[in-house]
């Protein structure tokens, strides 16, 4: 049975607890669908069907030979995926060289289509639907934040949907510093 699985960087214990306390403050205003710190990732490579993720893994192994770990800055809490069409809440921030190299790369790798808009740093942190955008929107999110994380794996996650939310499990990580 095909898996959906993608790729992604998990966030250190560091940063989900910094998460926590900002959302701590924020989930008495917003009663949006926060997601849970188990789940808290960064995609890459978005979701698709494979039969069986150990021929991804041994591709991907090159990479243990070919990349770093990798600084991300989060600086700001935004609506997204845009102000006209609201549904999440995103932790963003400027998307370093090494984050788009390596994606281009793992899309070649794996024969995967190239998004058609630029890969955009960012962190889902809550979903909504628009009446409830509707009826929180006046409130102002505390939209300026100086997260910073070191990813020093990547990771094959699948992706389990289901009517409360989707559930994203590591099926192997990589190491990216060089050994």
């Amino acid at each position: 049975m095909a898996k959906r699985v993608f790729l992604g960087f998990l966030i250190s214990a560091k940063l989900k607890k910094k998460i926590l306390l900002w959302e701590e403050f924020q989930k008495k205003i917003f009663k949006y669908r926060w997601i849970s710190a188990r789940n808290l990732h960064l995609t890459l490579v978005p979701p698709w069907y494979t039969n069986d993720p150990n021929v991804i893994k041994d591709k991907l192994i090159l990479l243990s030979h070919l990349a770093n770990s990798i600084e991300l800055r989060f600086s700001e809490v935004v609506y997204a995926p845009s102000s006209n069409n609201p549904r999440l809440i995103w932790a963003e921030g400027k998307t370093p060289r090494q984050v788009q190299e390596l994606k281009k790369y793992l899309e070649i790798l794996l024969d995967k289509r190239p998004e058609s808009r630029p890969f955009l740093l960012h962190l889902t942190l809550a979903r909504f639907n628009k009446v409830d955008y509707i009826k929180y929107c006046s409130q102002i999110l505390d939209s300026k934040i100086d997260w910073q994380d070191e990813v020093k794996y990547l990771v094959l996650f699948a992706s389990q949907l289901s009517s409360k939310g989707a559930n994203y499990n590591p099926i192997f990580k990589i190491n990216l510093l060089a050994e």
